[in-house]
């Protein structure tokens, strides 16, 4: 498993679903069930 994208010490535990980049339970923006890197990437996700 990767390291998070923020935290190189700490494995990631998730994916952004919007770009992909592996995250941690910190970095994490969980919504609707999915999980994402930034408000960014929601509404792009979203928009799709």
């Amino acid at each position: 498993m990767p390291v998070c994208l923020n935290h190189p010490h700490v494995q990631a535990t998730h994916f952004c679903a919007a770009c992909h980049k592996p995250l941690c339970d910190s970095c994490s923006l969980q919504i609707n069930g999915e999980v994402f890197c930034s408000e960014e990437c929601r509404q792009k996700y979203e928009a799709a």
